[in-house]
């Protein structure tokens, strides 16, 4: 959903309503900020900050945000991995578009990430760590779990088979 911001001039209008939890929750939160040349610069200081960033960026057209995807959510350790199998580190921009629904349908299910009820956060190595829905909220959906690692102090998108 998009709508007007909070205070925005507009005769009356109101803002649209947003029923997906991620975006309501990503409307509420900072997810990203100019930095020091008015670029921007998400906000990634916890595994919800990058799975609502990848919720937001999913939902945006892809020329608004593959490219900041790619530069700033996708973590070193998959783009390595992309090029290991042969591929380009955009290889995994372009996974994520072609299964956006399926992605989205998971992450409207774990929608404050860790810190939902029905996830489960488990280290799975040195800064890597697995969000997955339990097995009864994951019924019906294609992935149950977002893998997410800590790369220079940011939480980022690790690509896990």
């Amino acid at each position: 959903g998009g709508g007007r911001p909070a205070g925005a001039p507009g005769a009356g209008a109101r803002p649209e309503r947003i029923t997906d939890p991620a975006e309501a929750r990503a409307a509420r939160e900072t997810l990203s900020k100019p930095d020091e040349r008015g670029r921007e610069q998400l906000v990634l200081e916890s595994p919800r900050h990058a799975v609502a960033n990848l919720s937001r960026l999913l939902a945006m057209p892809p020329e608004q945000s593959d490219e900041l995807m790619l530069a700033q959510l996708i973590s070193n350790a998959t783009k390595r991995r992309m090029v290991e199998d042969g591929g380009q580190p955009a290889d995994a921009v372009a996974f994520l578009r072609e299964n956006s629904a399926d992605i989205r349908d998971l992450l409207r299910r774990m929608p404050f990430a860790e810190q939902s009820l029905d996830v489960e956060l488990m280290q799975q190595g040195r800064n890597v760590y697995q969000l997955r829905l339990r097995r009864s909220p994951s019924r019906g959906l294609r992935y149950d779990s977002v893998w997410v690692t800590l790369e220079g102090g940011q939480w980022k998108f690790l690509w896990e088979r």
